[in-house]
């Protein structure tokens, strides 16, 4: 007789801690994504290094996005707690140590830890939900977590706006720390330790050339196009160490007995088509997200936690769909939220895309409002339906899935920033005389300098060519969008929902 499946014999109690531990973490390792967003003024003010402030969060990022595929393989060797606690504990002790650090070198250091802790929890969390819970309640938990990685990202301006007000930017640090420590009692007490019998292999080789391709394309999005030229010799380099990293990566994939992302994963045609849905979505909604915050505040001169808290219509809507999809999934299938997502999603951004100065606020909030009601449609939903896909490997599987998510998440803000230049720099090079053109940066960065002498006449047609940039963004972003649809031709609409 095979062995009964952990939600068939784990305890009602224990299932219950675990869902409030995991849930606190989700929710503050996404919130730590953008909470300094409205801290960067006070720390610079206080501890200088500008030229370093944007790798407080490109350093997060990153390392978050290497501490995915290793926590997804790992838990499935050692166990989902051992891997999840030590996530946890990197996550809080750096948090802390950002918090009473005297440089802004020494955050940027800490951050990068604190990316790394995040990274090994976030695949975890995920695999954890599927080993306790039974496959009929797997959407209604997965739709509370998913809405709590949109929500988290987006209350991060505003919540961190108001600590910073309140109590100082050390508190952004300091006020989550405790939190962390009442989910680390929680998983420490009820988190089984669930992992795979045998020998365990790790497949250092494969961990190393992933995480090596990570960083390199992180870093081709970061600089090239402003450091570096597209067409200079340090992208040239990036972009063919990015391809030599992928490509020995696929190969020693094939080879090694137990890689650390299954490339078999992907023949499954929900799997790939789930991982790019992912993907997509986070790149067109997160980048729309940060992008709003960033037009209130550039064209129409709001401060950053006022623009903070007109994010709140999206956080609405996905929060709304996040959690009905979630809930009503065994009643209505998978088809109608794959469906309505994209859909609303893409209306959404091409309603943002016809805003200009002097549009209605409350028109704008309802927009907003569409995007996130669209965006929530898929948090889950994808999420389910890859663990109702996948017998074996859950870890490595959701491991896949949250790779793409963090991606999706990292590029969508410089894949905004490319054609917001693309259309600023042409822009600008007609309006501004050649002498002026030639002291400033012909692209986004010119908003730092708009209130200088030389610049000042210019300042509103500046703003609508930012503005315009950032609408170019929205009407890509909603085209692209409707891709996820494609998945809706490779799921069965079963409208009983999954089963036991």
């Amino acid at each position: 007789m095979s062995e009964k499946p952990l939600w068939e014999t784990i305890d009602s109690n224990k299932r219950q801690s675990i869902f409030i531990g995991l849930l606190i973490a989700q929710f503050l390792v996404c919130l730590s994504g953008t909470i300094l967003s409205t801290s960067v003024t006070p720390i610079i003010e206080e501890l200088g290094g500008f030229e370093l402030f944007s790798w407080m969060f490109t350093a997060y990022l990153l390392t978050q996005a290497i501490g995915i595929p290793m926590a997804g393989k790992l838990s499935d060797i050692y166990g989902r707690r051992i891997v999840y606690v030590l996530g946890l504990a990197i996550f809080t002790v750096s948090l802390f140590l950002c918090g009473v650090s005297d440089s802004l070198m020494m955050i940027i250091v800490f951050r990068a830890v604190q990316g790394l802790g995040g990274g090994m929890m976030i695949p975890v969390i995920n695999a954890t939900v599927a080993d306790v819970y039974p496959p009929r309640e797997r959407a209604r938990i997965q739709g509370i977590y998913g809405s709590l990685f949109g929500i988290g990202l987006a209350l991060g301006p505003v919540l961190g706006g108001v600590i910073n007000d309140l109590f100082g930017w050390r508190w952004v640090f300091f006020i989550n720390v405790p939190f962390l420590l009442v989910s680390l009692v929680l998983c420490l007490r009820s988190m089984p330790s669930v992992r795979k019998p045998g020998k365990p292999y790790i497949d250092f080789a494969g961990i190393a050339l992933i995480s090596s391709f990570l960083l390199v394309v992180l870093i081709i999005l970061t600089f090239c196009g402003g450091t570096f030229a597209w067409a200079s010799p340090e992208t040239v380099i990036l972009v063919v160490a990015a391809v030599m990293l992928i490509s020995g990566f696929v190969l020693t994939e094939k080879r090694v007995k137990a890689p650390v992302i299954d490339l078999k994963l992907f023949s499954n045609k929900v799997v790939t088509w789930a991982c790019i849905g992912q993907f997509v979505i986070n790149l067109c909604t997160m980048g729309a997200t940060t992008y709003i915050a960033r037009y209130f505040q550039g064209v129409l001169l709001l401060d950053a936690t006022t623009a903070g808290f007109y994010l709140l219509p999206f956080v609405a809507g996905m929060l709304i769909t996040s959690l009905s999809s979630g809930f009503l999934l065994n009643r209505t299938g998978y088809r109608l939220w794959l469906v309505l997502g994209p859909v609303l999603s893409s209306i959404g951004l091409l309603l943002i895309y016809t805003v200009i100065p002097g549009t209605s606020l409350l028109l704008l909030f309802v927009y907003m409002f569409i995007l996130g009601f669209g965006s929530g449609c898929l948090n889950s939903i994808l999420v389910v339906a890859v663990q109702n896909n996948v017998d074996k490997d859950m870890g490595m599987a959701m491991s896949g899935m949250s790779i793409f998510r963090s991606m999706g998440t990292t590029v969508s803000t410089a894949f905004m920033v490319v054609i917001i230049n693309l259309v600023m720099a042409p822009g600008l090079g007609s309006i501004l005389p050649p002498d002026i053109a030639a002291k400033y940066p012909l692209d986004s960065g010119i908003l730092d300098f708009i209130n200088t002498a030389d610049l000042a006449p210019f300042a509103d047609q500046i703003r609508e060519l930012y503005a315009s940039g950032i609408g170019m963004g929205y009407l890509i972003c909603g085209v692209l969008v409707l891709l996820v649809l494609i998945l809706v031709l490779y799921l069965r609409d079963d409208k009983k929902g999954p089963s036991e």
